[in-house]
């Protein structure tokens, strides 16, 4: 007798369990898990590949060559780059990180890593004296030798 309430019991199991792989299959149908799954993994990462860093932006004051002819009104300042740096940073290293990453070294400024390009057409000279970098609510104005705050 026990046999057979066992043989009911694993009949009836395997019948739920095969009822719950058919409704797992149709709720993914449905209700895709995996891909929900893989858009928040997605977005996790993003967050987590920003957390810690700060965005400065760079801003340069001429658009022409310095001392090539006198600035006009067109040569207004304008915000040329956006440059990721480590929040733990000195605000010094940041300015300092931002200028570097804003010069032509040994590719196109534009190219290097952590800097999104702002400028329209196809080149940009680099970062030099006289450019500013906005780091939070700060300003701070590119010297031949450091920086120094704009009030």
């Amino acid at each position: 007798m026990l046999e057979s309430w066992l043989d009911l019991v694993t009949i009836w199991l395997e019948f739920l369990l095969v009822r719950m792989n058919w409704f797992v299959i149709l709720m993914e149908g449905l209700f895709p898990i995996n891909k929900l799954l893989r858009v928040m993994n997605k977005i996790l990462d993003a967050l987590l590949e920003n957390f810690g860093t700060e965005t400065v932006a760079v801003i340069h004051t001429s658009t022409v060559e310095p001392f090539t002819r006198p600035s006009t009104a067109l040569d207004a300042p304008k915000t040329v780059a956006l440059v990721t740096v480590d929040k733990k940073l000195s605000t010094d290293d940041k300015l300092n990180k931002a200028f570097m990453l804003t010069n032509s070294i040994e590719d196109a400024w534009w190219n290097n890593k952590n800097v999104t390009k702002l400028f329209d057409g196809d080149s940009c000279r680099s970062t030099m004296a006289g450019d500013m970098v906005l780091v939070g609510n700060e300003k701070f104005v590119c010297k031949s030798s450091g920086w120094s705050k704009v009030s």
